[in-house]
């Protein structure tokens, strides 16, 4: 089940942060996150108290941005991150129309594989966008459109 995640949870967070990417926040940028009135973070358990994935994203009026999506590596290809993308579309599409943005790795197959099979468009490229020089793709989701 997704849940919000709290104060509490917040090392948990940081520490799956640190293990699955190349550039993790430290924990000043953690607590930042906290305080941001925009900011959302959602979590699943793993069923035994532990952190299994999350999902870390900012909403202002009808823009929202996925700043990140990490799953442990044990949980991985179980629809974890699947999940809380769709928790996290349900939540903004019921506040109405929004666009969802990200940056993803270039270099990155999985995750964009992942992405474009949820329905993001690819609409540019951040050349350099990594502290390595490595390129990321920016993708939008349109949620909440009225079909005609």
């Amino acid at each position: 089940m997704v849940f919000e995640i709290d104060r509490d949870r917040i090392n948990d967070v940081a520490a799956l942060d640190y293990l699955c990417f190349k550039e993790p926040w430290d924990d000043a940028e953690w607590t930042r996150v906290l305080e941001n009135p925009f900011a959302r973070i959602k979590g699943i358990d793993d069923g035994n108290g532990s952190l299994a994935a999350f999902c870390c994203y900012v909403c202002i009026f009808d823009e929202c941005e996925i700043w990140k999506i990490c799953v442990r590596e044990d949980f991985r290809r179980q629809g974890l991150a699947g999940r809380l993308l769709e928790d996290m579309i349900k939540e903004v599409s019921a506040e109405g129309p929004a666009n969802i943005y990200l940056e993803v790795r270039a270099g990155n197959v999985a995750a964009v594989r992942f992405y474009e099979k949820a329905g993001f468009s690819r609409i540019g490229r951040r050349n350099g966008y990594y502290g390595d020089g490595e390129d990321a793709f920016v993708y939008i989701l349109k949620t909440g459109l009225k079909q005609v």
